[in-house]
């Protein structure tokens, strides 16, 4: 066989293999490094789960076990994450839909067969979290070969569609939400879209009893995953044109069509069933408060936002779906450039009229992580006759390598902490761009405020008058101290280190490193990147850097060091005194 055509007919199925094996082992680094085996169950996953135990194994409506079984264990005795609302009959009713809960049953009962232990059994396991996991990870790279599929089906380009997949999971924040936050609703609705764009295309090749039934299985399945991106019926058109549309809704083709819209209905009333479960109603608005604010959208915000703005944290997604609308005009394809237009605004203007943009902490733009396997499959589909010479290829692996590589330092930043999940500005966005040494973890979160106890009693004061300096030929200046004991008497120990320093370059990276050992054994180590304490000057500035330790301490060493991220720092620190408080935290 000549390489061309082994190329041709096995390129995709070995980039399948590889990317799934890369994704696995993505999965057990962020779990192995971040603790997220035991915690796959946690806030929205826990609403879109708790459905299944309180059906299979408490047969309990009303989720009176949140309070006499799990409130009880040791996991959920000081939280239990929000998730039930009141309907209006004064029932109570999970606020998630069901749909997350129906896909991962097969994995949830045979969990339940494996691991049954009825007298210790809660639901919420150690072998769940896992079964959910696999569940997760399981839907994750079927939607990812449904991608595969489909783009083969379309002619794609192998190299491009390999270039779109590869996007799709490591150049966006999806795969945040396929590792670190695995069990929340997005990897089962980006499963859930990819397969009912693949089964729309087939049905309109294949018009079939079978192809109309999992067009309409798979649409009811987004819906009840989350109704509103029941908008992705919106890219069809963009793809298969609007004459095949219509041509659906004659002769002989309505017949299969009105069995694709009966089959959407049986899947919705699951939810309905599930509802009147709950309730005693066929239907109820889940979210209690919780609403869409269509009169005042904040469209720029979700999108250019330096708090979790999509196209700040995830530009490469962003700069697909401009490029895709590009492509359309310039292959006078208007018709699609219309529609990429009116489905990209919809979506946009929908996402950011929620009532609370930025739908909780999270990584990038969280609720467009599912339209990412649709986008790509538009770009895919736009971009396709273009990748013909040499150069357009060499150009599309340097725009996949590049955006790959600044999502993955991005996704670092936000799993180590130097970027605030929840509340980013621009200064602090620039602080932080694109920097990954520990000196800015915590960096763009605010300080501890501490103001509470500046009335408390100090207890211990040392004084150090230490000097500290470091310029391009010298990198590093540290001292140690030994304090006398610490007891905290069943408090915690509060730190006030008076510092007095000066910065003398332009863009100054030095910190201070500050390790409290306890007769060698350690017992905290904290960054302070000075930038956030002192501004550019030559003059001297005195602050108080404050810190906790929550046990007491009998031999403390203090080890004091100040250092330089990039080697060019210049700059001189006087420390002071140390004072010592107990206090309550």
């Amino acid at each position: 066989m000549k390489l061309a055509a082994f190329f041709k007919q096995y390129f995709l199925s070995l980039f399948f293999a590889i990317l799934s094996v890369a994704y696995c082992f993505q999965v057990y680094e962020v779990g192995k490094n971040y603790n997220r085996f035991d915690k796959v169950i946690n806030e929205d996953a826990f609403g879109y789960y708790i459905i299944l135990p309180a059906f299979f194994q408490y047969h309990d409506h009303n989720f009176e076990f949140i309070d006499t079984v799990l409130r009880k264990s040791e996991v959920y005795k000081s939280y239990v994450p929000p998730v039930i609302n009141t309907a209006v009959n004064g029932n109570k009713v999970c606020k998630y839909y069901a749909g997350v809960a129906v896909l991962q049953t097969p994995f949830y009962l045979m969990n339940s067969i494996l691991f049954e232990n009825k007298k210790s059994e809660t639901g919420f396991q150690k072998s769940n979290h896992f079964a959910i996991l696999i569940s997760a990870a399981f839907y994750l790279l079927l939607g990812i070969w449904g991608m595969i599929d489909l783009l083969k089906r379309l002619k794609v380009h192998p190299l491009l569609a390999a270039s779109a997949v590869s996007l799709t999971l490591f150049g966006s924040n999806l795969l945040a939400y396929a590792t670190y936050d695995i069990a929340y609703s997005h990897v089962y609705s980006f499963f859930a879209l990819v397969f009912f764009i693949r089964a729309a295309y087939i049905f309109k090749h294949k018009l079939n009893f079978q192809s109309a039934v999992m067009c309409g299985l798979f649409f009811g399945l987004i819906v009840i995953i989350r109704p509103l991106n029941g908008i992705a019926i919106l890219f069809i058109p963009i793809i298969f044109g609007i004459k095949p549309l219509t041509e659906l809704f004659q002769k002989p083709s309505l017949k299969l069509t009105l069995i694709s819209i009966f089959s959407a209905c049986l899947v919705l009333s699951l939810q309905s069933l599930i509802w009147y479960w709950q309730t005693g109603l066929w239907y109820v608005y889940p979210y209690g408060n919780e609403s869409l604010n269509l009169a005042h959208p904040q469209l720029f915000e979700l999108v250019f936002g330096f708090n979790c703005g999509w196209a700040i944290y995830t530009p490469v997604p962003f700069i697909a779906m401009v490029l895709s609308l590009i492509l359309f005009l310039i292959k006078k394809q208007f018709r699609q450039a219309i529609w990429m237009f009116v489905c990209s605004f919809s979506l946009l203007y929908l996402l950011s009229s929620w009532y609370y943009l930025h739908y909780g902490c999270t990584v990038g733009c969280r609720p467009i992580t599912e339209f990412y396997g649709p986008l790509f499959i538009v770009f895919a589909y736009a971009t396709n006759s273009f990748i013909q010479s040499k150069w357009s290829k060499i150009i599309l692996l340097l725009f996949t390598s590049i955006g790959i590589k600044y999502n993955l330092i991005v996704h670092h930043q936000f799993f180590e902490n130097i970027i605030n999940w929840c509340e980013m500005d621009k200064e602090r966005f620039q602080m932080v761009f694109m920097k990954t040494h520990e000196a800015y973890k915590y960096a763009s979160s605010p300080f501890w405020d501490f103001s509470r106890y500046d009335q408390h009693r100090v207890f211990q004061t040392i004084a150090i008058q230490e000097q500290l300096s470091i310029n391009s030929e010298k990198n590093i200046d540290q001292f140690q101290v030994k304090l006398p004991e610490l007891d905290s008497k069943d408090s915690s120990l509060l730190f006030n280190l008076k510092i007095k320093g000066s910065m003398h370059d332009g863009i100054n990276d030095s910190y201070l490193r500050i390790l409290i050992n306890d007769g060698g054994e350690y017992i905290e180590l904290l960054n302070l990147l000075l930038r956030r304490k002192i501004t550019l000057a030559q003059h001297e500035q005195a602050f108080i850097y404050q810190f906790h330790v929550s046990k007491s301490i009998k031999n403390p060493l203090l080890n004091i060091s100040l250092e330089s991220v990039n080697s060019k720092a210049c700059t001189d620190l006087k420390i002071e005194n140390i004072e010592i408080k107990r206090v309550k935290l």
